[in-house]
């Protein structure tokens, strides 16, 4: 189950078609879809989403507009749409997610988005809106980026946004793709990996690899990716906006990558951050990490702590006369964590919270930022 599940989480994540930039039709529902709009963006939800899932997907997609924002410059992404089904792909079980333009489909009835943890879940979401960038950034390019680029940059700011919720570091997910990389290995030369469906789902975390040496070798953060896509909105072509962006040729850089990449380290050892298994029945106390003192109006609370491996954990947040209420999962090294995001229209003011995973409640308070 371990071997099998490992697999899936680090790449079988998503089938992509991020150099489509119109979108595709999705197909109509036989049952009406609710929907709601938060932060500019569009959900349609099928009768069938659980609580727990419809809101991983709400705050997955704010907690990546606010990276997108910090990052890259761009507040807003157009016409965003998110549909969340209740059911798998119907070509596949493993997809969890596809994104066509500036809409995204999520299948949270698919085997592998129940059997992962939140935060990868999380991670998913925020992979799938910087598809959503991408396709914006070279909607009028001459040319389109290439394919380990594009996904190994969405990984790279999707687990680079899933780091501050405190359940998971730079370190543990660079072991995760090595454990891959260990268990399925891939002797690809990345400069094979470059076309529409070149890469297969072993495919992913030679790229993720690529994207964070790439970035790391050269005191970069996740934002210099935005220089690409400048460069590609410009109508430079891709070769010239990297070279611009990262000071090397592209050829120059596979030599050099394909050099390093033998030196990746191997493991057959894998954390439990990314894994849920079956929530046990008894309660447990919670410890809170620091709780923010102040969190923007247009912001999100994080929230973090720690509790017996696999529970159930529950926060109720008071803002004013609104009392907000999220689910969460401690994961197997009893790490949990919840985002909330604040309503639209909140004022500057007191705020507070209590959490609680069984046992005795925790009670915090904040302030929401002037």
């Amino acid at each position: 189950m371990r071997a099998r599940m490992a697999r899936l989480v680090a790449v079988i994540l998503i089938v992509l078609t991020v150099a489509l930039p119109m979108a595709a039709p999705i197909e109509a529902s036989a049952q009406a879809r609710a929907q709601e709009v938060h932060n500019g963006a569009t959900f349609l939800f099928d009768p069938g989403v659980s609580e727990l899932d419809k809101y991983d997907v709400i705050e997955g997609i704010r907690l990546g507009q606010l990276m997108i924002a910090s990052y890259f410059g761009v507040p807003n992404l157009a016409n965003l749409r998110v549909t969340v089904l209740g059911t798998a792909d119907a070509e596949s079980d493993t997809t969890l997610a596809s994104t066509y333009g500036s809409e995204i489909e999520v299948y949270t009835g698919s085997g592998v988005w129940q059997d992962l943890s939140q935060i990868e879940r999380v991670e998913t979401l925020v992979h799938e809106l910087f598809h959503v960038y991408q396709n914006q950034m070279i909607e009028y390019a001459s040319e389109p980026e290439l394919l380990w680029f594009a996904e190994g940059t969405a990984d790279a700011v999707g687990f680079q946004a899933i780091f501050p919720l405190g359940v998971t570091d730079q370190a543990e997910v660079y072991n995760l793709m090595s454990y891959m990389l260990t268990m399925y290995p891939m002797t690809t030369p990345l400069s094979q990996l470059e076309g529409f469906d070149s890469m297969d789902a072993d495919a992913y975390p030679l790229a993720y690899m690529a994207v964070q040496y790439l970035l790391g070798s050269r005191g970069l953060s996740v934002s210099a990716i935005g220089e690409v896509y400048d460069g590609l909105a410009a109508g430079r072509t891709f070769a010239d906006a990297f070279a611009t962006a990262f000071g090397v040729s592209l050829p120059a850089f596979y030599a050099e990558f394909e050099a390093w990449r033998t030196g990746i380290v191997r493991t057959s050892v894998l954390d439990d951050d990314f894994w849920t298994e079956d929530l046990s029945a008894t309660t447990s106390a919670l410890v809170l990490d620091p709780v923010p003192t102040q969190v923007s109006p247009a912001g999100q609370l994080i929230l973090s702590g720690q509790a017996a491996p696999d529970v159930a954990c529950t926060l109720d947040v008071m803002i004013g006369a609104t009392t907000i209420q999220r689910s969460a999962e401690s994961n197997g090294e009893g790490e949990v964590y919840w985002l909330v995001s604040m309503p639209e229209g909140t004022v500057p003011g007191a705020g507070s919270l209590i959490a609680s995973c069984g046992g005795a409640p925790v009670n915090a308070a904040f302030s929401i930022a002037g």
